[in-house]
């Protein structure tokens, strides 16, 4: 019997084995016929199997198929049982060369990468692991067990895509196969499908047939490279794909995009110095060849639905010349494009760079223009392998992302090109752990969470729950990630914590908590992170604190408090830290402020307080450019003002303000928040009351929201999102079901995609949460 200590550490004791017992039955392990699978107990090298403590789990029960397949035999063994009688010959030699057999180059690559787990010196029959969720544990719960025949086993995990197999050997004394591969699943979600019948091809083969909107997966999976593309459309409809095709893969997709539509729109552009009698060959988005063989006017035949996407590549090149595509992708379609223009010359140039902070063996995919992908495999110099047309564009991006890392580009871009590119950066982060913070409103504490990207693990910070006031609802973290502030509203105080950078543990500062005003209900600092703003709800004003930088004590700034509306509730600062705005619940508007950039006092600018019509505002924010303000209200609307960059006073944007109600699960009210991506593309709107996260693309001229009621993010009380600073990941607070969501962003789409491990359980309602990245 295996036996787990308190520490999650567990073993077996074979002592008491008879001879040839020593195979247990696992739960959970079966064959594919349901058959129970043997898990096969190896032993250290040189005791016998029935001897001791030894390792079992589902590589030791690889290693043993492996070992057993270099021992003579008679008869090659054919069970569990006939494995296990064979065991007690193995040698050292075999069992390495057994484990060097098991442990291939993709399994290690999972083994570090995705899980953490340190591959020097591992030993798959006495390195000890712990039932703990992370390392070898966590790499052993994602992975599936199984025997599908009497001579071979496998373990699989459908979210790494990889697969280990070992079959055992045909003849006595020849060797047992060992094989590795990796393969993902692609899917996404179709929308605006009504009836019709859509087939989809994936790599121009394997047809999916589909009569309705929603999630679709294919039942092919691939190993490096993917193109989804219609094969035949429903009737009286156009169907797109967007984000259908890469390369390089790390992971399952599931972020394809089919927009479908009775209303289509043309993709044209014009062809210039294409040489007499040449010819270049275009396609958009992955499919509709379109043969070009001179100069001037083209356009594909297949039409773009309303709301897809298009991106036009060169997918065959004239002879002797090369032709680059500029203009040539593009969202959210609502009229017809003719301004992609693809330039010929014989005169052409490469585009290149370097790619640093690549580790364990991970990939990145790059694209130029659109296509060309490149995997990267190690850091140094890279180059694409399509120049670029002389007076042409270039436009590097990275296509898919290395496992367990976030890579960003630097100088990715130019125009009318007359040389060669090589200065575009690529840098690359491991992940590491996130810091996630939530008030535990009704027990006056602070609850910590680390969050670690490669396995997905969540466990509490060392000295969780941490002490804060009475009925603490709201809180935040400065840029540094070096002080949390959180207000407490039943004693109207403020309570402020050193983070220790290295544990994530709560420290209070000396000197806290420090009085606010009556019932604070959130708390803001200045981009700079050297003053705090707390909105007094029922003192209809605003607290404003100096930080001391090097103990982030607080200290009253003169004047403070000072006045706002009525029920003030959040508070948002521009990026440059000169402006603050005060939603104001119950007056149905937003108090302006200019902010002393010296003092930190406030002074209510001309024109303020500025009204939101019969609007209750919860949630504020402002643009990364600090052009536009957007608030989040009660009636399930956001309304957006462009701000006057000299005075600061507001204008309303045209159509505001914007209704989340289209999207599956609003309600007509609860619209608790709002927050921005760093590029300032889409807004992510908690819309509480038991709704989802929903997301609006933004207008870059005017601001203007439109909403994608495709890319919807849970269900059941979402409140509240806050955007890593790297703007490829958010985490999501959903108060009614007690959990926090980790989850990509898709930079194209705005599409929310869970994390491993997301969404995990927290010990409280999280109305706010705070996130630190060290």
């Amino acid at each position: 019997m295996a036996t787990t200590a308190d520490d999650g550490s567990y073993s077996m004791y074979t002592n008491g084995c008879a001879p040839g017992s020593a195979a247990l039955s696992v739960e959970g392990y079966a064959t594919p016929a349901g058959a129970t699978l043997l898990s096969v107990a190896v032993p250290p090298t040189g005791k016998p199997v029935i001897d001791g403590v030894v390792n079992i789990d589902p590589l030791t029960t690889l290693l043993a198929y492996d070992v057993a397949g270099m021992i003579a035999s008679p008869t090659p063994p054919a069970s569990s049982a006939d494995v296990l009688a064979l065991l007690p010959q193995a040698t050292a030699a075999q069992v390495q060369q057994a484990t060097t057999n098991i442990l291939t180059a993709s399994l290690l690559t999972n083994l570090q990468v995705k899980y953490g787990v340190a591959t020097t010196g591992i030993s798959l029959t006495s390195t000890p692991f712990t039932a703990d969720g992370r390392g070898l544990d966590a790499f052993f719960d994602a992975y599936t067990l199984t025997a599908p025949s009497a001579g071979s086993v496998q373990i699989t995990s459908a979210m790494s895509g990889l697969t280990v197999s070992v079959s055992l050997p045909a003849a006595a004394t020849s060797p047992a196969t060992v094989t590795s591969s990796v393969s993902y699943a692609v899917g996404g979600s179709i929308s605006g499908l009504s009836g019709g019948s859509l087939t989809l091809l994936l790599n121009g083969a394997n047809p999916l047939t589909v009569t309705s909107g929603g999630v679709f997966t294919f039942p092919n999976r691939v190993s490096a490279t993917y193109a989804v593309t219609v094969g035949s459309q429903p009737a009286g409809e156009t169907c797109t794909v967007s984000n259908g095709s890469g390369a390089g893969l790390s992971g399952n997709v599931s972020n394809v995009a089919v927009t479908c539509s009775v209303d289509s729109y043309g993709i044209a552009g014009t062809v210039s110095g294409l040489a007499s009698g040449g010819q270049v060959v275009l396609s958009n988005n992955g499919a509709d060849p379109t043969t070009v063989t001179a100069d001037g006017a083209f356009s594909f035949s297949t039409p773009v639905a309303y709301g897809g996407s298009y991106s036009v590549t060169v997918t065959a090149q004239p002879t002797g010349q090369i032709c680059t595509a500029s203009n040539g992708s593009g969202t959210q379609v609502t009229d017809d494009v003719s301004n992609v223009s693809i330039v010929c010359s014989a005169e052409t140039y490469t585009i290149g760079g370097t790619v640093s902070g690549l580790t364990g063996g991970a990939t990145v995919t790059l694209d130029d223009n659109g296509g060309d992908a490149l995997t990267v495999t190690a850091n140094g110099a890279f180059t694409f392998a399509t120049p670029v047309a002389f007076g042409g564009n270039y436009s590097v991006t990275v296509g898919t992302q290395p496992a367990g890392a976030t890579c960003s580009v630097t100088d990715g871009t130019g125009t009318n090109l007359a040389g060669d590119v090589s200065n575009v950066q690529i840098a690359c982060a491991i992940a590491g752990v996130a810091y996630i913070y939530v008030p535990n409103y009704g027990s006056g504490n602070v609850l910590g969470y680390e969050y670690n990207f490669a396995t997905g693990a969540s466990t509490s910070i060392p000295g969780s729950p941490f002490t804060a006031g009475t009925q603490d609802r709201w809180l935040t973290a400065n840029a540094a990630g070096t002080f949390l502030y959180v207000t407490n509203e039943g004693s109207n105080t403020i309570s402020a914590y050193t983070i220790d950078r290295t544990s994530g543990a709560l420290t209070p500062v000396a000197g806290s908590p420090y009085p606010t005003g009556s019932q604070p209900s959130s708390v803001t600092l200045n981009p700079a992170g050297t003053f705090a703003y707390v909105a007094n709800s029922q003192g209809a004003s605003v607290s404003a604190f100096s930080i001391d930088q090097s103990s982030g004590a607080l200290t009253p700034v003169p004047g403070s408090p000072f006045p706002a509306g009525t029920i003030p509730t959040k508070i948002a600062i521009n990026p440059a830290g000169t402006l603050a705005y005060v939603a104001n619940q119950n007056g149905s508007d937003v108090s302006a402020y200019s902010i002393d950039q010296t003092t930190g006092a406030l002074t209510e600018i001309s024109g303020s307080p500025f009204s939101l019509g019969s609007e209750s505002p919860y949630g504020i924010t402002v643009n990364p450019a600090g052009t536009v303000l957007y608030v989040a209200n009660w009636q399930a609307s956001v309304s957006a003002f462009t701000i006057d960059p000299g005075t600061g006073s507001l204008t309303a944007v045209a159509g505001s303000p914007f209704s989340t109600t289209g999207a599956t699960g609003v309600t007509g009210w609860g619209a608790q928040s709002v927050t921005v991506n760093p590029a300032g593309t889409f807004a992510y709107v908690g819309s509480g009351n038991g709704g989802p996260l929903v997301t609006f693309s933004i207008d870059s001229v005017t601001g203007a929201l439109t909403l994608l009621t495709s890319e919807s993010y849970g269900q059941g009380g979402v409140d509240y999102a806050v955007i890593g600073s790297s703007g490829s990941r958010a985490f999501v607070s959903n108060a009614l079901n007690l959990t926090i969501g980790v989850a990509a962003i898709d930079s194209t789409t705005g599409a929310l995609t869970d994390q491993s491990g997301s969404p995990f359980s927290v010990g409280a309602r999280p109305y706010d949460i705070a996130v630190v990245q060290p």
